[in-house]
């Protein structure tokens, strides 16, 4: 039997029992609404001024609340993105895919991994050329969130760093 859940009462849980999806869909939750950003990319190799940008996010459940979707436009440059995020059941790993209208889409694996204690999200992945990538998503608060990410040559070299915030709209 199927609930909309934000209908229900505040005691469901408690009265009937918790929901049959792994937690970490509960990770994925977390996320839905519609958020300001802040995005800076510090100076360096892929972009060599650096860039600052604002915009708003809008997440949601899609495909059965399989996975979230979430719209992103960026006030510099007028960029419009679309990842997709889900947690796979079978391997135990959160998996991600970023597009954007600037050409950017998946090149490699990404992977996420939950830290409870420390509330994040860190994926790993790499893309051609033997670059590694590295981003963490901190949940600070329910209505805040913050983002960091790096690119990484094999030698070590920082081919991009950037920070996001996320301001959940009230």
């Amino acid at each position: 039997m199927a609930y909309d859940r934000k209908n229900l009462p505040e005691d469901f849980e408690t009265r009937f029992g918790p929901s049959n999806l792994p937690a970490e869909f509960s990770v994925l939750a977390r996320r839905i609404g519609t958020w300001d950003t802040q995005t800076t990319i510090k100076p360096g190799v892929r972009i060599t001024d650096g860039l600052k940008s604002t915009g708003v996010e809008t997440v949601e459940w899609v495909l059965g609340k399989k996975l979230i979707q979430s719209k992103h436009k960026q006030q510099l440059g007028n960029v419009e993105a679309l990842s997709l995020l889900a947690y796979d059941t079978q391997f135990d790993v959160f998996r991600s895919w970023y597009f954007d209208s600037a050409g950017n889409l998946p090149r490699g694996e990404l992977t996420g991994q939950w830290d409870e204690e420390a509330k994040t999200l860190t994926f790993k992945g790499s893309e051609p050329e033997d670059v590694t990538v590295t981003t963490v998503l901190r949940f600070v608060s329910p209505d805040r969130t913050e983002l960091q990410g790096v690119w990484h040559e094999k030698s070590g070299r920082i081919l991009m760093e950037m920070e996001q915030t996320a301001t959940r709209h009230k």
